[in-house]
């Protein structure tokens, strides 16, 4: 096996902590998987052990209170989005999500993971309708789609691509 270099830790720390608190405009493309990222640079601070150590605890509060504004809630059941990108406004408690801004199961997953890093106490989790959005992602054939498409959504889809193509 061949050796492999020492892990740059400070300048991997820093890269860590800037993502966390905003990625350069270069990176908007990033935005459709900001929970994803956020969950790479929380677990890996907490990996190195120096979670608590690095960041501050109102910018962890921030985070925190972040990953809880995309629980989003609807007609498939409660799970988290990405990001806020395809919404003008954060949804309220009370709002539902549209065709174009449903969880998706993978990004459910990372905030999950990365409350439990915050030690969260999940008492704002939607465990119903975490349990209904997991259902509705599942395929008749046991297989767990990412997220959900509604027929309309589908159709809407299937026809503006036929539309672009000049058909």
């Amino acid at each position: 096996m061949a050796n492999l270099p020492a892990l740059a830790r400070a300048g991997h720390v820093a890269h860590l902590q800037r993502c966390l608190n905003g990625l350069p405009h270069s990176q908007t493309e990033v935005d459709a998987s900001k929970m994803a990222l956020a969950f790479y640079c929380i677990g890996s601070l907490d990996l190195l052990g120096l979670f608590h150590e690095k960041t501050k605890e109102h910018d962890r509060a921030s985070w925190r209170e972040w990953i809880w504004q995309q629980q989003t809630h609807g007609r498939y059941g409660s799970g988290f989005r990405p990001s806020p990108f395809m919404t003008a406004t954060l949804n309220t408690p009370d709002e539902t999500y549209t065709d174009y801004d449903t969880p998706h199961l993978i990004m459910t997953y990372t905030a999950l993971l990365s409350l439990a890093i915050f030690r969260d106490d999940f008492s704002r989790l939607d465990r119903k309708g975490l349990l209904a959005f997991i259902r509705t992602c599942q395929r008749d054939d046991g297989r767990q789609a990412p997220f959900i498409f509604s027929f309309s959504f589908l159709q809407r889809a299937r026809a503006s691509v036929w539309v672009g193509a000049g058909v």
